[in-house]
Formats: C-alpha cells, structure tokens, sequence
C-alpha cells in the first residue's frame, strides 16, 4: 500500500479495474458523506440565484410600469389615442405596435449590453406588445358581442360600452343627426326612436 498514490480518483480505479459495484459504492458514500463541505456553497449559490431573479423582475416590472405610464399618457392626451392618423390618409398607425417593435429591434442591436439600454428596450417593446394585444382583443371581444346582440358598427344603436379605442362618430349613436335612429338605444320603443328624428 506504500506505492498508493494520494490524488486516487474514481476514473483511475475503474481504469485499473476495479469492478464498478465498489466504484459506485465509494460514488455513493462520498456523495452522501462529503456533501456537508459544500453545503454552505451550494446554499450560497441559489441565495444569489433568487437575489438575481429578484432583482431582474424588480426591473422589468419596473420598466414596464413607466412604459405603460408613457402609453396611457399618450392614449389620453391625443385625440386619437394610441392610434396615430397617419396625415393625407385614412389610416393610423398603433403607437404601442410601433413601440412593441421599436424594442424588440433595438433591444436584439444593444443585446452586447444585456443589462444596459439592450435591455430596458427590450422590456419597454414586451410592455407595448402587451398593451397592444390587451387593447386589440378588447376591442375584438366587444366587436363580437355586439354582432351576437345584433348592434351594426354605425347603425345607430349605441355600442356596448369598454372599447379603448377613441374612434369619433358623427352625431349621437353613430348616427348623423337627424335621422329616423339618431341616439337610438338598444330596445328602445320604434315610436320613440321615430320621433326623435322629427
């Protein structure tokens, strides 16, 4: 036992031949026995794991926060809200669409600084997608209900309330003054409805 080098490892005893029952056997009770040294490493290491986790949702919430502050600010001040006319036409463009690909394009050409402006744009273009969708499918979802109670965009009825859009309408209802349905609710006496257009 005198020539028993001290550095022995697992991999040199299988390379010598020693049957793997008692390789795995000395696998297992080092494992079980010396993992108490490390412990305090390990431990040390899912404290910092969480810490940075932490950390990074403190600040995409963050900046997701003031992005949205940035879009609801924009949404109320303008006349259109978030959907900017697009002069000489009849068409606009959705500012947080915009922003959402504004960041994903600038977020991926800073990506050398994970945790500088690369980043922050990132998150800023995820909140405007965010904002985006939550305001298209809103949108949608009330579109389809008033099909399914029978409500035609501009004929008149009043449209269900909770749309985020700040579309204009000509007159009340949709409708311009004046006409036979001007201001005409939903189940509203036909009589009424008439007269109101005398």
């Amino acid at each position: 036992m005198a020539d028993l080098s001290p550095t022995l490892t697992l991999h040199s005893l299988e390379k010598a031949g020693a049957p793997k029952s008692a390789t795995r056997t000395i696998k297992e009770w080092a494992e079980s026995h010396l993992s108490g040294q490390s412990d305090f490493s390990s431990k040390l290491a899912k404290a910092k794991l969480h810490g940075v986790a932490f950390a990074e949702g403190v600040r995409s919430t963050g900046e997701g926060a003031v992005f949205g502050a940035i879009l609801g600010s924009a949404h109320g001040l303008l006349p259109q809200g978030l959907d900017f006319p697009i002069p000489g036409t009849k068409h606009h463009v959705p500012l947080d669409g915009a922003g959402a690909l504004l960041g994903l394009v600038a977020g991926t050409f800073a990506a050398a600084e994970p945790y500088g402006v690369g980043k922050t744009l990132a998150n800023g273009g995820a909140s405007c997608a965010t904002v985006y969708s939550f305001r298209k499918m809103n949108d949608l979802m009330i579109a389809m209900r008033e099909r399914k109670s029978g409500i035609t965009p501009g004929g008149g009825a009043a449209g269900l309330p909770g749309r985020i859009g700040k579309a204009t309408f000509t007159g009340e209802g949709g409708w311009a003054p004046g006409s036979a349905r001007a201001g005409s609710h939903i189940g509203e006496d036909p009589v009424v409805t008439a007269a109101r257009g005398l």
